[in-house]
């Protein structure tokens, strides 16, 4: 669960009733969010399911201390950087250092007042805030540099790279063209065919995520009955299929409809199709089916009898920052775009993708997008 934006959620953590009575009042007045706990163990139970913006702990606890709690909570990459504010009895200059050196950011002793906890609090709140700003930026900042890495790897590498056999190919055919015999000008007109269409491939597809990265495709929701839009997929994929004597199974049902945008979804499922096809060895098989998920989407996959994905590999397939081909049971060859284009998109439609083995081998990919509103 998220924290609203605009409501702070401060979690108070003493063991006297009244104490958690009193505080809460005072934040609940400043338009504050709280939580209460009334031991250490409750406390990080309760920050596990439902991390705060900010807490206020006391020290003196049975059973674990409020110093031993922020210490578990600073060990825990998940909480380190919720501020912890001490509020306790404990005034010794020890227990103070002692209680900066375990993580807090500030040190209120009893009684105190309410004025000054209030300022301190949203202080703490202000700067968490801040370096939340900070860390989202360094974290698009990092993405943005991953997204363009790509870019000019591709360029440089998949794009660049086969004209070079592109130029060999012609200038062959130029030099030697009246001593070659008609199968070797077959198999060279074969090779520059091929060298064409994966490079039309690679180009679509750095358009079309060029598009993505810049929101020029516009998202259209629309109610789409994915049992024609699929047919139609495969009736494009089909002569890919044949060639290897792949069986593809068709098991979607007109009950299976969607809220999705009618062409990201086109390419979605062509991509999964293609990858499907160029993975599976011939004679193999494709299933593509359709099911209720959740009361409220709809579950597509499409499993395949091909080569499968090692565990390596698969932690890296939908991920800009690292850069992972794999060629296919023919040596046909990829883009390392398909994938990533493919989560972008179908998180554009409110909806999940991820990857499973197919025992015994195999892949299957899944996707959640909403029921259409019928």
């Amino acid at each position: 669960m998220e924290n609203n934006e605009l409501i702070n959620t401060v979690l108070i953590v003493d063991d006297i009733p009244e104490n958690l009575q009193v505080l809460g009042n005072i934040l609940l007045s400043k338009g504050l969010d709280v939580g209460f706990a009334t031991n250490g163990f409750q406390a990080l139970e309760t920050i596990s399911i439902n991390p705060p913006d900010l807490i206020l702990l006391d020290v003196m606890m049975p059973g674990m201390s409020g110093f031993t709690v922020c210490e578990k909570l600073k060990q825990n990459p998940d909480t380190k950087d919720i501020p912890v504010i001490f509020l306790t009895a404990k005034a010794q200059t020890e227990d103070i250092i002692k209680g900066f050196e375990v993580g807090a950011v500030d040190y209120v002793t009893k009684p105190f007042n309410s004025g000054e906890l209030i300022a301190r609090v949203m202080t703490q709140l202000e700067i968490k805030k801040s370096r939340d700003i900070i860390n989202r930026q360094n974290s698009q900042l990092l993405e943005l540099n991953a997204t363009k890495d790509k870019f000019f790897s591709i360029i440089a590498h998949d794009l660049r790279g086969p004209f070079m056999g592109l130029i060999g190919l012609t200038e062959l055919m130029n030099e030697d063209d009246e001593s070659m015999d008609e199968d070797t000008k077959r198999d060279i007109n074969r090779k520059i065919h091929d060298t064409l269409v994966n490079q039309y491939k690679l180009l679509e597809n750095l358009l079309q995520w060029a598009q993505m990265q810049t929101g020029r495709i516009e998202y259209l929701p629309t109610t789409i009955n994915l049992s024609i839009l699929t047919s139609d997929v495969i009736a494009v994929l089909q002569t890919n299929a044949d060639r290897k004597k792949i069986r593809i199974n068709h098991l979607i049902t007109d009950t299976c409809k969607i809220s999705a945008d009618r062409m990201m979804m086109r390419s979605i499922l062509h991509n999964l199709v293609s990858n499907a096809i160029k993975f599976t060895f011939e004679n193999g098989s494709i299933d593509i089916s359709c099911e209720e998920f959740n009361h409220e989407y709809m579950k597509i996959t499409i499993a395949d009898t091909g080569v499968g994905i090692d565990p390596i590999a698969a932690s890296k397939i939908f991920r800009i920052d690292t850069t992972h081909t794999t060629v296919g049971t023919n040596k046909e060859k990829g883009t390392g775009l398909g994938l990533i284009i493919c989560k972008e998109m179908v998180e554009v439609n409110k909806g999940k993708i991820w990857f499973e083995p197919n025992a015994p081998t195999g892949a299957k990919f899944s996707i959640i997008l909403p029921k259409a509103n019928l």
